[in-house]
């Protein structure tokens, strides 16, 4: 609703459009119940190609796919990360000027002359500096640095860790998402009855109840630590 559409075009019997606030994704499925709340739409007699006709193992298909595609973009992110930099060691000895930070390093926050004391409270070995494996495979989120005699923190952004950590909250089992609606189709799939249309509607409502509320309370948590430090 809030993320309203700039532009719209019909290709086929599809619609996509571009919301003004490029912010993730959104797909409407004919003949599916989700946040759209489309009641209008379900009262009319199913149609062959729509969602609510197809078969149980077709939906869980469909509602698996999302996070299916989160899971192996990391795994492809992680592995094309490790296919460029191998897994090659610095020893300790040959840093004490530091390291050449290319556009990437620089652009988190590195500078030419760093010195990596470690990661996450976790100090590297004596004997060898991991550049890549023990940062990528421990999903690292600070790096420690020595920079002009002084220590500082430097935050690691991780796209790979935000794909999993999309698909681990889409599985999650809740109304609105597509682990609910997954829910709902094993459920199906394993008695052989399907939920009414009117239960899964109410579900969504809870489902939607369910997720706000955990969005404002961690939104909340967060500005009382801001507002509040201790």
């Amino acid at each position: 609703v809030l993320n309203f559409p700039l532009y719209k075009k019909q290709i086929g019997e599809t619609e996509y459009g571009l919301g003004w606030f490029p912010f993730g994704g959104y797909v409407k499925i004919a003949g599916m119940i989700d946040e759209s709340m489309d009641e209008e739409a379900m009262k009319l007699p199913p149609k062959p190609d729509e969602f609510r006709s197809k078969p149980a193992y077709q939906r869980l298909i469909i509602m698996l796919g999302g996070i299916i595609v989160n899971v192996l973009l990391a795994f492809f992110i992680y592995a094309m990360i490790l296919w460029k930099t191998g897994e090659e060691s610095i020893p300790m000895k040959n840093a004490q000027y530091g390291f050449v930070c290319d556009s990437l390093a620089q652009s988190i926050g590195l500078k030419t002359g760093d010195k990596f004391l470690g990661y996450d409270n976790k100090k590297f070995e004596d004997a060898t500096i991991p550049v890549v494996k023990d940062l990528l495979l421990d999903n690292a989120k600070v790096l420690h640095i020595e920079r002009e005699g002084k220590t500082m923190d430097i935050n690691i952004p991780d796209t790979a860790f935000i794909s999993i950590l999309l698909a681990f909250m889409n599985l999650l089992p809740i109304p609105a998402l597509d682990g609910g609606h997954a829910l709902f189709t094993v459920v199906e799939m394993v008695t052989g009855r399907k939920p009414s249309d009117k239960f899964l509607e109410y579900a969504q409502m809870v489902g939607m109840v369910l997720l706000f509320g955990l969005m404002i309370y961690a939104n909340g948590n967060d500005l009382v630590k801001w507002i509040f430090p201790k």
